[in-house]
């Protein structure tokens, strides 16, 4: 239990890792399977609202020629490594830190972006890109609490006992949930205003 309790941080960003590693290769093989047979009904296209095919089929799901979901599904397996090595290595370094902390950050603010241009301009959802959005906003917290906690910026001893105040009190989480909030309204928003 005292391991447990000592890692719960790691232990969720491999979870978290795992969830969207999980659902950006679902996405990439449903991807394959529509550029194969364009009509081809998905296993996620769930209603005129959660549809992948309509998701998938828009000029933002990809990169050039390249599926953005095929990213998460290299992405993904390098965030649940790093989760497990941060179990046993929790203070990283400057290079470790720099790098976990860009790429959380832009995955984070792709996820949003995307859940922006799925409810205001596609118009429709993808049950699989919410869990990656979910995992990505996830993760990129979740780094910043264990590299906060560890002091992996090498903040100065005041700055640092701030910032241990701040952990302690659980503002961290009250950020994270008060994000997830405003995501949920943010896309809910535009199918409420179409009812008006």
């Amino acid at each position: 239990m005292a391991y447990l309790k000592k890692n719960y941080l790691q232990i969720l960003l491999v979870f978290f890792a795992i969830c969207g590693f999980i659902a950006a290769f679902t996405l990439s093989i449903e991807k394959l399977h529509i550029l194969q047979n364009p009509n081809q009904v998905l296993p996620c296209d769930i209603s005129s609202i959660f549809n992948c095919q309509t998701v998938m089929k828009s000029p933002y799901a990809n990169l050039g020629n390249i599926p953005y979901s095929f990213f998460g599904v290299a992405g993904y397996p390098a965030v649940i490594l790093a989760g497990i090595f941060l179990i046993e290595n929790p203070k990283t370094n400057k290079l470790i830190t720099g790098v976990l902390s860009i790429g959380s950050l832009l995955a984070f603010a792709l996820s949003t972006y995307f859940m922006y241009i799925s409810s205001w301009v596609i118009g429709v959802f993808c049950p699989w890109c919410i869990l990656s959005a979910i995992s990505s906003t996830a993760i990129f917290f979740l780094l910043q609490t264990i590299f906060l906690k560890h002091n992996s910026y090498n903040f100065s001893k005041n700055i640092n006992q701030k910032v241990q105040s701040f952990l302690n009190s659980n503002h961290n989480v009250h950020i994270t949930l008060g994000w997830y909030l405003f995501i949920f309204a943010l896309s809910y928003l535009p199918f409420i205003l179409a009812k008006i």
